[in-house]
Formats: structure tokens, C-alpha cells, sequence
């Protein structure tokens, strides 16, 4: 009470009933057949859950048409690099 802490002391009991967040992890994993996808899913809607925002993913601005020939030969632009 000192410390003004009681509340994230208190947290420690729902821990203890709901597990840590890495149990959490480790049962979406294990409970969709180890689905990477679903993990990582579910790990991006726990970190967003109660965020004021939602993230966007920006447009690109580029106003460069390119056009390209399928028959064109070309030559590659550098040295294929050597692995020692």
C-alpha cells in the first residue's frame, strides 16, 4: 500500500487462475495442432486488444509506371555472389 502497488500485486491471483501469457500462447498453440499462424494471430489480438487505434498498413505513393517486356533478353545486374 506503501508503494501504491496493491493492484499489480493483486494481479498475481488472476495469474494464478488464468495462467501467464505464455501459457495462453502455449495452449492456442498446442489446441490448433501447432498452427504458427494461429499463435501469431492470436499473440497480434491480444496486444491490440484495448488500443484507442487500429493499425493500418500504409499505401504506397510511388507514382512510377513500369512496363515490362516479356520478350526481353536481359543480363543480370550483378556477380552472382561466392559462398567460401
Amino acid at each position: 500500500d506503501e508503494l501504491g502497488s496493491r493492484e499489480e500485486i493483486n494481479y498475481i491471483f488472476k495469474m494464478m487462475e488464468q495462467g501467464t501469457g505464455a501459457d495462453r500462447q502455449l495452449k492456442v498453440f498446442y489446441d490448433s495442432k501447432e498452427d504458427y499462424k494461429k499463435l501469431v494471430d492470436y499473440i497480434i489480438d491480444e496486444t491490440n486488444a484495448g488500443l484507442d487505434y487500429t493499425p493500418s498498413v500504409p499505401k504506397a505513393k510511388s507514382k512510377t509506371k513500369i512496363k515490362i517486356n516479356p520478350k526481353a533478353k536481359t543480363k543480370p545486374t550483378s556477380k552472382p555472389l561466392k559462398i567460401k
